[in-house]
């Protein structure tokens, strides 16, 4: 893992079933329309910031024992999560229970940890399922990159489980029960080159103090770059939002960042602070520089 150093200048409860063949599935909201075996999101005005989720009943039985591998594929729509519940769990909004991934792994209602990049327009996400009578091994891949065992439960008698899409906005995702599993299940060492990376935060400097806690080392930046982009590479902070923006390198070695965007989920405490702090950084950005693992962020204005 990289390491990351700032300097900074300064109810109603609605269930909807589909009456298509395969596979039938419930949603928490209308704004949802099958088609086939994708399902399209369109976004509703909604007075306070939920996501819409669905259960596929596919097998209608729901799965206890055995493996099982799902696809979902998101043609359209960002900062999603996909994983499974069970009947009794499933609810509107973040009061679903389930093991969920969209880059951080998450029980529905609370972020668990970062895992891998969040969930993009064009991404695959792929879930291998492992149950035996005492035990749950759910295994994630991204882009057909397997990043290991997300969640490792020992448990007896567990209940039916469904695969499950949660969806903030508009989206368009489909899912396929896949019959040939991976050869390869944990996560592999990553090659980078120049400023691509996965980072963590070691410290953020703000007006000469120091803001960052020992739970900002959970937070982690990752850097990758545009394939068909020279120059161009794509920058997501991972706290409990994803906040994101582009950097781009000139010929003379100047980089220069677009404005940030991030989801909206609501945060409190440490988690709002950094995020704060984060957008502040970038929305200021001046320079970006790499040391070794080390990377240091510098923003315009009174801070350092």
């Amino acid at each position: 893992m990289k390491l990351l150093t700032f300097l900074v200048a300064s109810l109603f409860f609605v269930l909807t079933q589909a009456r298509s063949p395969i596979p039938k599935y419930v949603c928490t909201a209308k704004n949802v329309q099958q088609e086939g075996t994708c399902l399209r999101f369109y976004d509703i005005e909604k007075m306070v910031i939920s996501p819409t989720n669905c259960y596929y009943a596919f097998p209608s039985h729901g799965i206890q024992y055995g493996k099982y591998y799902y696809e979902f594929k998101f043609e359209e729509g960002s900062g999603n999560f996909v994983g499974f519940t069970t009947k009794r769990k499933f609810a509107h909004g973040y009061r679903i229970r389930g093991l969920f991934y969209g880059g951080s792994l998450s029980d529905g209602s609370s972020f668990l940890r970062k895992f891998g990049p969040p969930i993009r327009k064009g991404d695959k996400v792929n879930l291998l399922l492992d149950l035996s009578k005492n035990s749950l091994k759910l295994y994630v891949f991204h882009n057909d990159v397997p990043l290991g065992l997300a969640f490792d439960l020992k448990k007896p008698n567990l209940e039916p489980l469904y695969p499950t899409v949660k969806v903030d906005g508009a989206a368009y995702v489909c899912m396929k029960k896949l019959d040939t599993f991976p050869s390869t299940l944990e996560r592999q060492p990553k090659a980078y080159e120049g400023i691509e990376g996965d980072f963590e935060i070691i410290k953020a400097v703000d007006n000469g103090n120091s803001i960052s806690t020992a739970l900002w080392k959970l937070f982690k930046l990752y850097i990758s770059k545009k394939s068909k982009a020279k120059g161009v590479y794509e920058m997501d902070f991972q706290v409990i939002n994803t906040i994101s923006a582009f950097l781009t390198k000139d010929k003379d070695g100047k980089y220069t960042l677009s404005p940030p965007i991030t989801s909206l989920v609501g945060t409190h405490g440490e988690y709002a602070k950094a995020e704060s702090f984060l957008m502040k950084v970038l929305r200021n950005f001046e320079d970006i520089s790499l040391d070794g693992d080390t990377m240091r962020i510098k923003a315009k204005g009174n801070t350092f």
